[in-house]
């Protein structure tokens, strides 16, 4: 890997197109760039013949160099001036621009040298490695094509300034030279790269790119040609290294090895390059299977000691892997110890995630001690296992196994891997039927964890393992750790889900769960169901407050209406939303029908949706009966008494209990009716029909008096069959002796209702009945009421006919108590019944 390779000196040329004018000047000194590029664009796209083009292709070119170096690799400014400029690249012509374009490749190439370096410690995938390859070949290809202009170019300039004291044409020399070198350094690198990404032996062309900076023209270049002075310069070396690592990837490990001790041992060379050659040289050995040549560079550079300095971790994981292939390929004691050495090293960095993937391809790593790295390997395995299978048992033998792992020496060397294996054990108690183990294990690694980033997983187990213990003696416990998780975590999916789940019960009140489930955003995976949630509670404050409270049922209504918008009306495929679902428009049914005002129109959408799920699921037709009281109710409040009573029918037929519910709900909505004034056969047939049944039921037995419910709903049956019977002369009229008998022994007739049964008796010649319901009105009410002296008249008048000798007793005391006369017309009409030749 190249590692940033140096940027080779590039002191920028005088303006070589049109100069810039004043205002592109004023705007560079004030930092207006943003705006000095658009002017520049646009005047490049304006311009109508080729020099003022050429001319601004130019300087474009050296305010994107001058930008693009300016500013950190990998910034997003950086990559946004890239983009542009490459579109400014793409409209020049091939031989314009060519130190913009040769530093734009070079950008994509140092994408693709680290993909590349990734590929030899096997860390890039198929599907990126074909990917690489598509981009590095145009980018050789377009390499190799700038390097061949600007070595033509560096060619003429050449001769020009020898025949000239220019100091211009010795500028251009130099710049052609140095965009000769870099070009050629990168094709060289290109090219080599691509040949190892595609597995292959490299073109002649990448040995004589490299040539024209080891020797200073474009053959391939040979030791005998070198200069060692020349090795001075980085971009040299890093040359010679390329060109042994062709030689390698060529089939001449030998001569790859020889160039690579050239670079090393020549004074010239940079210390940092010099150690670069020499992991590169361990690296060839290696790939050469000469395991003991491996040993030996590794013990000459980094010493045996025990105390040396660990390999760098890429340098590790490349011997580690490769030493562990040899190793399976052909046992060899050599291989082990090298394998043995890269991975003590990546464990002594910490860097145990490499470790891991090196077990997980290769299997178990007997070559590591019995330390903690290798117990939670170990676990892991076990844990992989239990996930595959299931098995409780096999996640208690993985935790028990984590547990071991924390337990070693050397586990306090691994912080967050240590955190990470208690974390893990705590995953598998629960798993495994241990969830209280679990709680308090979680509550230890909270207390005692040094890796933060675990604090949330641990909390969110402890809140998990406790609600799985179902022990209400650690009910403190749960409350305590789910309100810590939604302080800690509000707005996260797992907070959320916590509202869901606990929302009103003894761990987290009601009230504070409706709020913060009404924060949950309409576009939240979980809206659907915090809305359930929130009809649910708002339904239960509803209720708890005698149904008074209209906010808390509008609550109910809104968040059921909310999802009905985003639901459509086909039951769920799974039994238990299915379920969810009918208790949503139960709990809609009553919140719309049950208080005034009444909405008629979400207690029908309530009741269509709650009849399909009941149809698509047996299990749920226990529920039928009751939706057919709720549609009796509905029908019953639009004023479709005809069709709630044809509902009731269904309930009767089946003597369910809730026919008798049924019957009081379409009665009392007939009533009301009558109260509204409203007259008509279906209203009066109701009334005589379901008002006979509902009287029987309401009539205790003998000689129990009847109830104010009962008295009233009598009185009311009578009054209809009084009025119905007297107006068709039919079969009506008993029904009113029967129940008015009934009323006026032991119930409390009304003012109407006396008068109903006494009109009705003496229509059918019961003068004792008459009398009685008379009789009964006068005892109700006062001498200064109109009803008493009709009643008086009434019971005198029948006293009269009866017996004459003790009615004219009766009217004699009247008169004494009552000596000024009373209500007209009746007074008048009692004195009638007395006078000589009177009747009344």
């Amino acid at each position: 890997m190249l590692l940033g390779l140096v940027v080779l000196p590039c002191a920028h040329m005088p303006c070589r197109g049109v100069p810039p004018d004043q205002t592109e000047r004023a705007l560079e000194a004030q930092g207006m760039l943003d705006v000095l590029e658009a002017r520049l664009l646009e005047q490049f796209r304006d311009a109508q013949d080729e020099q003022e083009r050429a001319g601004l292709i130019a300087r474009l070119e050296d305010f994107y160099l001058d930008r693009i170096r300016s500013e950190p690799a990998g910034s997003p400014v950086r990559s946004a001036l890239i983009d542009r400029a490459w579109r400014v690249v793409e409209a020049a012509s091939e031989d314009q621009a060519l130190e913009l374009r040769l530093t734009l490749l070079v950008e994509s190439y140092l994408v693709i040298e680290r993909q590349a370096a990734l590929d030899e410690v096997g860390l890039l995938s198929d599907a990126d490695r074909r990917d690489a390859i598509a981009t590095l070949s145009t980018v050789s290809a377009r390499l190799r094509s700038i390097a061949s202009l600007v070595t033509v170019r560096a060619n003429r300039s050449l001769r020009l300034a020898r025949g000239s004291e220019s100091e211009a044409a010795t500028e251009r020399m130099n710049t052609d030279l140095r965009l000769r070198s870099l070009s050629n350094y990168y094709a060289g690198w290109s090219g080599l790269m691509l040949s190892l990404l595609e597995n292959r032996r490299p073109d002649n062309a990448v040995f004589e790119a490299f040539g024209w900076l080891l020797v200073g023209e474009g053959v391939v270049p040979s030791l005998e040609n070198l200069r060692d002075a020349s090795l001075e310069y980085e971009h040299v070396a890093r040359a010679a290294i390329g060109v042994a690592r062709a030689k390698h990837q060529a089939g001449d490990s030998a001569m790859a090895d020889l160039w690579l001790r050239r670079v090393i041992e020549s004074p010239s060379v940079p210390d940092e390059i010099a150690v670069q050659a020499r992991y590169r040289r361990i690296r060839i050995a290696a790939d050469s299977g000469g395991w003991d040549n491996v040993l030996t560079q590794l013990f000459e550079h980094l010493g045996t000691a025990d105390d040396r300095e660990p390999l760098p971790v890429g340098e590790a994981r490349f011997l580690a892997l490769r030493a562990l292939q040899a190793s399976r390929e052909r046992p060899s004691t050599p291989a082990e110890s090298v394998a043995r050495l890269a991975l003590d090293d990546l464990v002594s960095r910490g860097e145990i995630g490499h470790v891991l993937d090196l077990r997980e391809r290769f299997g178990r790593l007997p070559l590591l001690s019995d330390g903690f790295v290798s117990k939670y390997a170990n676990a892991l395995d076990l844990l992989s296992n239990a996930e595959s299978t299931g098995s409780p048992v096999r996640y208690i033998a993985a935790a028990e196994s984590f547990e071991s792992s924390m337990k070693t020496e050397d586990a306090e060397r691994f912080t967050d891997q240590r955190d990470d294996a208690a974390l893990k054990r705590v995953y598998c108690l629960v798993r495994g039927g241990r969830p209280a183990q679990a709680a308090d294990a979680a509550a230890e690694l909270l207390e005692k964890s040094r890796s933060p980033q675990f604090d949330e997983e641990a909390l969110w187990l402890r809140v998990v393992a406790l609600d799985a213990t179902e022990d209400v003696r650690r009910i403190d416990q749960l409350r305590s750790a789910v309100l810590a998780y939604l302080a800690r975590y509000p707005g996260s999916e797992r907070a959320r889900k916590l509202l869901l789940r606990h929302a009103g019960t003894d761990v987290l009140a009601a009230d504070r769960a409706l709020d913060e489930l009404r924060d949950i955003p309409d576009d939240d995976p979980l809206a659907l169901e915090a809305r359930r949630v929130i009809a649910r509670l708002a339904y239960r404050e509803w209720t708890a407050r005698g149904r008074r409270d209209d906010a808390s049922r509008q609550g109910v209504i809104a968040a059921v209406m909310w999802i009905w918008e985003r639901t459509d009306r086909v039951p769920s495929n799974d039994s238990q939303t299915r379920r969810a679902d009918l208790d949503l428009n139960r709990i809609a049914i009553d919140a719309a029908l049950a208080t005034e005002p009444r909405l008629p129109a979400a207690a029908g959408e309530a009741i269509e949706r709650a009849d399909a799920i009941i149809r698509s699921d047996p299990s749920l037709a226990g529920f039928g009966p009751e939706l057919t009281l709720r549609r009796v109710e509905w029908l019953s409040s639009i004023g479709r008494l005809d069709e709630a009573d044809a509902e009731a029918d269904r309930l009767r037929s089946a003597a369910d209990p809730k026919a008798a519910n049924a019957d009081r709900i379409i009665l009392r909505e007939a009533f009301q009716r009558l109260d509204d004034g409203v007259r008509n056969p279906l209203i009066d047939r109701i009334v005589l029909q379901i008002g006979s049944r509902v009287a029987d039921e309401l009539i205790p037995p003998a000689p129990q008096r009847l109830s104010a419910q009962a008295s009233g709903v009598l009185a009311r049956v009578i009054g209809v069959a009084a009025r119905v019977g007297a107006d068709r002369d039919d079969a009506r009229q008993p029904l009113v002796l029967t129940l008015g008998s009934v009323l006026l022994e032991r119930g409390s007739p009304t003012p109407q209702a006396a008068r109903d049964i006494a009109g009705v008796a003496a229509a059918l010649g019961e003068s004792e009945l008459e009398a009685f319901a008379w009789s009964a009105l006068l005892s109700a009410s006062s001498p200064d009421e109109e009803s008493w002296w009709e009643a008086r008249y009434h019971t005198l008048r029948l006293l009269a006919a009866a017996d004459p000798a003790r009615a004219e007793a009766v009217y004699e005391q009247h008169k004494v108590l009552h000596p000024i006369g009373g209500v007209a017309p009746w007074a008048a009409r009692i004195d009638a019944l007395f006078a000589p030749g009177g009747g009344g």
